[in-house]
């Protein structure tokens, strides 16, 4: 539970400092934990925050900030996907995104994630989705803990092979 009052909010020019930095630092935990192929953020962040912000103008997104009296502690950034999926149902092939979530490591456990998840949830289904999706690194059980413990649930796993 939370110790103080936070406030979602819908993110602004202001907060995207802020999240070029939550960025950095989720592309660095990931480097950790899963190492080559992935990149060094110094290398990719600037790029990444170009692109994502490009399809959160284009693609119905959404970006919401986690504040603490006024500081920001915690960021989501979603937006709508449709994956091209002949196999599947149509409004299940059309999805809420969620590309980027980080919570500030002292609030962690505290909430935050789950009530940034849930106006994320909220917003897309106001839009009409029915459907979250999720992309977790598979040794970054940490995130895949909090996703599973909001409700999501596997539903198709990649697997990955050096050509040798």
């Amino acid at each position: 539970m939370m110790d103080a009052p936070v406030n979602i909010r819908s993110g602004r020019e202001a907060d995207l400092a802020i999240l070029g930095q939550a960025l950095a630092e989720i592309q660095n935990f990931e480097l950790d934990i899963v190492g080559y192929p992935l990149k060094p953020a110094q290398d990719v962040w600037e790029d990444y925050l170009s692109g994502l912000l490009a399809r959160l103008g284009s693609d119905d997104g959404v970006f919401l900030v986690a504040e603490a009296g006024a500081k920001v502690i915690g960021i989501i950034a979603g937006y709508i996907e449709e994956a091209g999926d002949l196999l599947v149902a149509s409004e299940f092939d059309r999805s809420a995104y969620i590309s980027d979530l980080l919570v500030q490591r002292e609030w962690r456990r505290r909430g935050v994630a789950t009530a940034l998840m849930r106006e994320f949830e909220r917003t897309m289904l106001v839009k009409g989705l029915q459907w979250m999706t999720v992309c977790v690194k598979s040794k970054n059980m940490l995130a895949q803990s909090a996703y599973e413990k909001y409700g999501f649930e596997p539903y198709e796993t990649t697997l990955v092979k050096e050509i040798s």
